[in-house]
Parts: structure tokens; C-alpha cells; sequence
């Protein structure tokens, strides 16, 4: 088996606030977006999550534009999609319900 790689951790989180759970989720990424990752060019800082009609969200995650790239327009903070569960999303959906 592969050893997994993390391409971007939030530690400045677990100073800020209590984790009282841990989530594994995939982020649906362009090609260029993947290799600027690999190049440790993503940050989670400031990113918040959005459940909207059944499917999550990662607002504001910074991933650098890949210097190789030839996309003229793109946005390091747009809005990615998360690759969960079905019952993962809505327990996090209630769970933002329920706390704010």
C-alpha cells in the first residue's frame, strides 16, 4: 500500500479551537490546482466549510496559481467542492444547524 502524502494541514486550528471530531474528505481539484498542491502551495488558513443542497463546500482555501499554468483567470480562493458521504454531509449539516 502507498504511503499517503498530506499536501496541506491547518495546525494553527488546533490552537484556536477545540476539535472535538476529524473529518477525511477529497477536495475536487483542477490539474494545475493538484500540481501547485504537490509544490506546497496551498493553505487552509481562514477556510470555512458550506453545506448547500446536499453537497459541501471549502470557501476560501488558498491554493497558489501553478507557474506552469496557462489559465489567465484564475481564483486561488474559489469556492471547492468536498468529496463526502452522503451521511458524512449530513452530519455535518445538522451539526451546523444545530451550533452556528
Amino acid at each position: 500500500m502507498a504511503d499517503k502524502k498530506v499536501l496541506a494541514k491547518n495546525k494553527k486550528a488546533y490552537f484556536d479551537y477545540e476539535v472535538l471530531d476529524k473529518i477525511e474528505a477529497g477536495i475536487q481539484l483542477s490539474g494545475s490546482e493538484v500540481k501547485s498542491c504537490r509544490e506546497g502551495k496551498a493553505s487552509f488558513k481562514g477556510a470555512f466549510i458550506d453545506v448547500f443542497n446536499r453537497e459541501c463546500f471549502v470557501n476560501e482555501m488558498h491554493i497558489s496559481r501553478y507557474r506552469h499554468s496557462s489559465e489567465q483567470d484564475y481564483k486561488p480562493t474559489r469556492k471547492r467542492r468536498l468529496l463526502l458521504h452522503k451521511r458524512e454531509i449530513e452530519k455535518l449539516g445538522s451539526k451546523l444547524n444545530e451550533t452556528g
